[in-house]
């Protein structure tokens, strides 16, 4: 018996770890279909009414997966069209499910607190204060915390300014508070190497830290602190803009600390403006609020 999956398979020019989920999703719709109609599969038995079918069959799966099995059907089905196998495309219609946008992922006041709350007891390393303050406090990308040197660093006794390659070689200034002058002056103190070259290095093999590096260290925090959704580099930088949209500072202001700026030097105020937007916890403690004893 022709393996269909796998001639299609063959045919990918993607990596190996994209080849496995193919093969996962084709796998799963396979087994639902020859199940379904009790013949073997084949994309000739394949018809619209079949897909509609088996969407309805995963319809209490998220969103998000609904449409990865999606993707991956309609790649399949439209590779046995080119290779007129079918004389139509069954999938071409097939309408993805709509996407419920959770919002921007930002630490709630609580896990602001506790993260904060964490770092300053006293027996954190210098180093993982200083990385999480450079995007708590001042809203850094974690691809950009990799290429501060030393010399964009302008540091005075409670303020300074940091020079910020960011988003396609964007050069910015971002100004800081006495909290990452601190963190910054705690750190050179105990690592004394990291007063020149790059502020971040590999501990073990001396090159420049990677935003890899930054994922891993993001992810041993959540182990510690346990928030219940996955704490990010990201989820930092959007903390500290929501809480300076939330003390209402100006988006103009806000925008041109992140970055957020048109190619004609204006600040691009439609991208900032999601930090006044409520994600889905702020709607939750809205409801919470109307709740009795």
């Amino acid at each position: 018996m022709t393996d269909y999956i796998e001639r299609f398979l063959d045919n990918c020019n993607v990596s190996e770890a994209s080849i496995k989920s193919y093969n996962y999703v084709l796998r799963r719709f396979q087994k639902w279909v020859e199940g379904t109609t009790g013949d073997p599969f084949s994309p000739e038995q394949l018809s619209k009414m079949l897909i509609e079918d088996y969407k309805q069959s995963i319809r209490e799966k998220s969103p998000t997966y609904i449409t990865k099995n999606l993707v991956v059907i309609k790649m399949f089905t439209l590779w046995a069209y080119d290779k007129q196998m079918i004389d139509y495309d069954p999938a071409h219609s097939i309408k993805f499910p709509e996407q419920v946008d959770p919002g921007p992922k930002w630490l709630s006041p609580g896990e602001r607190k506790k993260l904060i709350n964490y770092l300053y007891r006293g027996d954190v390393d210098r180093r993982i204060i200083l990385l999480v303050v450079l995007s708590l406090s001042a809203g850094l990308r974690a691809e950009e915390v990799t290429e501060i040197k030393n010399e964009h660093i302008k540091a005075m006794a409670t303020k300074g300014t940091l020079e910020v390659f960011g988003k396609g070689d964007k050069r910015r200034i971002v100004p800081l508070n006495k909290n990452v002058i601190e963190a910054i002056r705690n750190y050179w103190q105990d690592y004394p190497d990291r007063r020149k070259g790059y502020l971040f290095t590999n501990l073990r093999k001396g090159t420049k830290l990677t935003t890899r590096a930054i994922q891993y260290i993001m992810q041993d925090l959540q182990e510690i602190l346990k928030f219940e959704e996955p704490l990010t580099y990201h989820r930092l930088r959007h903390t500290c803009f929501k809480k300076m949209a939330d003390d209402g500072e100006p988006l103009d202001r806000i925008a041109r600390i992140a970055g957020h700026m048109k190619k004609n030097g204006r600040p691009n105020l439609d991208t900032t403006v999601i930090y006044t937007k409520p994600n889905l916890d702020d709607l939750q403690e809205v409801v919470r609020r109307q709740e009795w004893d």
